[in-house]
Formats: structure tokens, C-alpha cells, sequence
């Protein structure tokens, strides 16, 4: 077994691991800088790290009818940039597909 699928059944034992994974994903590494920057306490990073696992574990619990009424949240993202396909974020695609490829 590779590291890589080692690296897989580990994060797949840690329970609710895709909502983790995607609570980190999209919340831990952006708020990770706030923490240094603003001096968050640890305890307070616990509490949102927390809410982020319950939110994203609450969207994929959703049906794909119930995601696409989903998107009434972006109702306030008005002003917000579209997405964009980072260097980062296309790495990171990458991997999670040569990774998938592995566990088939």
C-alpha cells in the first residue's frame, strides 16, 4: 500500500471525515491565518472548527434537490469574486484524482 492510500484509510478513520475533510478544506487553512494575524484564541478556533464540521456535515447530508435550494445562501455574497482555479487548488484536484485512480 502507498503512502498516499495509507495517508487515506487513516484520514477515513477519523469518523465524519468528509465533512472534516471539507470543513478543513474550505474553512481551517483560510482561518489558520486569521488565528496568527488576530491572535485567536485556541479555544475559540476549537469552537469554530467545530461549527465548520457540523455545516459541512449538514450539506452533505443534503439531497441534490435540497442542494440546489441551497444556494439561497449566496443571497449575501453580493460583492463577492467568483471562483477561480488556484495553481494551489488545481495541485490539490490533481491529487485527490491520482488518488482515486489508486483506490479503484
Amino acid at each position: 500500500m502507498e503512502f498516499e492510500e495509507r495517508m487515506y484509510h487513516v484520514a477515513l478513520s477519523r469518523g465524519d471525515a468528509a465533512a472534516k475533510a471539507l470543513a478543513h478544506f474550505i474553512f481551517r487553512e483560510v482561518i489558520e491565518n486569521a488565528h496568527v494575524k488576530y491572535n485567536i484564541s485556541q479555544e475559540d478556533m476549537c469552537e469554530m472548527n467545530k461549527d465548520a464540521v457540523n455545516r459541512a456535515a449538514m450539506y452533505l447530508s443534503l439531497s441534490d434537490k435540497e442542494k440546489e435550494a441551497f444556494v439561497v445562501e449566496a443571497i449575501n455574497c453580493e460583492n463577492w469574486d467568483n471562483a477561480e482555479l488556484t495553481e494551489d487548488i488545481a495541485a490539490r484536484k490533481a491529487f485527490y484524482k491520482e488518488l482515486a485512480d489508486m483506490l479503484k
